[in-house]
């Protein structure tokens, strides 16, 4: 059976269009993705960065304007390898860069190292039916704010993956991600309270010092009434270091 869509139980995810990435980018910010139109998102997924210079490890950022999505750092011991004079790349030599979802452009810099070529594929996704999240973290509580739904009838979870051959619910690689740019590791801790119950999660995902990483406890799903908060274990070095993001989906509410 082909061309099964259950409007009543999740929005249509028709891709509206795709491009593809192949670029050498020396300096920076240069424009992997424009910026969406209105009512649609940008995934970039199925990408790679590989650094070209045979001596150096690359220093590389990719961001949008909430802020940073992935971080590649020789000061942190974390940029992308030298090739090796007189080699072909290894997979050493190259980082994944799938899922970065935003509606704004998606930008690429280079502050050490390089050239480094991105390659992938990217495509606009409907945002109905899709709440997202960008916080700056500190240690103290903040409500998550957007995902927990209004409507009684309707729950919250996680959103799946997307890549060109369309949407997998349930998956882990879009529903959360966390970029530290502070000067330390950090640990999150998670509180979802629904009336006298109270769950608190500390991620077992340790981002070290200017690293990006999907987050495995995002919790939920959330109904209404539902509060999500979040914190670092410790403060900051650096106010704003801390980025947060969560991509999750309205839906229908099933009964019992």
């Amino acid at each position: 059976m082909s061309g099964l869509r259950i409007d009543n139980a999740l929005p249509p995810f028709n891709i509206r269009g795709g491009g593809s990435v192949l670029t050498r980018v020396t300096a920076g910010p240069t424009t992997l993705v424009p910026a969406a139109p209105a009512g649609y998102f940008n995934v970039f997924t199925g990408g790679r960065a590989m650094n070209e210079n045979t001596t150096t490890s690359a220093d590389v950022t990719f961001q949008d304007d909430d802020g940073l999505f992935k971080i590649f750092s020789t000061a942190a011991g974390t940029g992308i390898i030298a090739r090796g004079a007189g080699t072909d790349p290894s997979l050493s030599a190259s980082n994944s860069l799938n899922n970065m979802i935003s509606r704004s452009a998606i930008t690429c810099t280079v502050t050490a190292g390089g050239p480094v070529m991105v390659q992938g594929y990217w495509c606009l996704v409907p945002d109905a039916g899709i709440v997202t999240s960008v916080m700056s973290l500190t240690a103290s509580y903040q409500s998550v704010p957007n995902i927990i739904p209004a409507n009684a009838n309707d729950l919250s979870g996680p959103w799946g993956a997307f890549g060109p051959f369309g949407w997998l619910p349930g998956s882990l690689l879009q529903q959360s991600m966390l970029c530290n740019n502070d000067t330390a590791a950090v640990a999150l801790v998670h509180r979802h309270t629904r009336g006298a119950v109270v769950s608190t999660w500390t991620a077992n995902t340790v981002a070290n010092a200017k690293a990006s990483s999907t987050l495995f406890a995002s919790m939920g799903p959330f109904i209404q009434g539902d509060v999500f908060e979040l914190k670092a274990v410790a403060a900051p070095n650096v106010a704003g270091s801390i980025i947060v993001r969560f991509f999750y989906m309205i839906v229908p509410k099933l009964a019992g």
